[in-house]
Order: structure tokens, then C-alpha cells, then sequence
């Protein structure tokens, strides 16, 4: 009976621990950060492409990242890193990082973290972030650098 009521209270604190928990990333080196929503984001400068708002931030990054669920009609976050930033970072900080493919001269990456709740199965594994390696710097994308699921 101990073990049952044990094994109960464990797994109310996994299910508590997991709500609302979905953006929590922990990056240093950042350049900026560019939200991508369907609205505008109160108090933000922003521009405009087809129907999404481009909203740049370049200070307060924590600040933002425990935001990002509030904020109604996110469609994607991009984080640019410093190009002197090397790959075994970005493989340290995700869960996994695959790929190696080339599109426009850049190298593209597919990953996935926990930290993010959104994802798609993508030949068989969880993906829920793009890294885009250019000549100027990084950009990690979720959930992909120019566009969503």
C-alpha cells in the first residue's frame, strides 16, 4: 500500500512538473532573438512579411523565453548566436541534432529538446528545431528557422 500511494505521488509530480513548462531554454551568446507571430506583441517594434509580425529582441532573453506561452500567436522563435559558436554547443544544449544538409550555402540542421512542448514525428523521431549554420552566424529556429510545422 506504501509503494502504491509512493508510486501515485511521484506521478502527480511528474504531470505538475510538466504543465506549463515549455519554454525553458538556457543559451548564452546570444546576438537576438526574432519572434514570429500572427498578431502584433504589445509594446514591441515590429515588421511585417505576408500575414506574420517579425518582432526583434536584443536585450532581456530570459525575460522573453518564460513568455513565449503567454504570448498569443507565436508562430516560431529564432535565436541568432555569434558565429564563433561551435556545433558541440548546440549539441550539448539539445537533446539531439542530426543532419548535415546544404541549402543556399548554408548548413541545416534538424534537432529536438524537451524544453520545447511543440513537435512532429519526422521519420520515425521527435524534431522540433532548425539550426541553420551561415556565414555571419547561427540561427536556431522553433520550430524551423523560416517557416512552422
Amino acid at each position: 500500500m506504501k509503494r502504491l500511494i509512493a508510486f501515485i505521488f511521484v506521478v502527480c509530480c511528474m504531470v505538475m512538473g510538466q504543465s506549463g513548462e515549455s519554454v525553458k531554454l538556457d543559451f548564452d551568446n546570444i546576438q537576438k532573438v526574432v519572434l514570429v507571430s500572427s498578431c502584433e506583441i504589445e509594446g514591441r517594434e515590429f515588421f511585417m512579411s505576408g500575414n506574420d509580425y517579425y518582432t526583434t529582441i536584443n536585450q532581456d532573453y530570459a525575460g522573453i523565453f518564460q513568455q513565449i506561452d503567454a504570448i498569443d500567436g507565436i508562430k516560431g522563435v529564432n535565436i541568432y548566436f555569434d558565429k564563433s559558436t561551435k556545433l558541440s554547443y548546440f549539441k550539448d544544449k539539445l537533446d539531439f541534432i542530426s543532419g548535415d544538409s546544404e541549402i543556399e550555402g548554408n548548413k541545416v540542421y534538424q534537432g529536438y529538446t524537451h524544453k520545447y512542448k511543440k513537435f512532429n514525428w519526422i521519420d520515425g523521431k521527435k524534431e522540433n528545431c532548425q539550426l541553420v549554420q551561415t556565414n555571419d552566424c547561427w540561427i536556431l529556429g522553433f520550430p524551423l528557422v523560416l517557416t512552422g510545422f
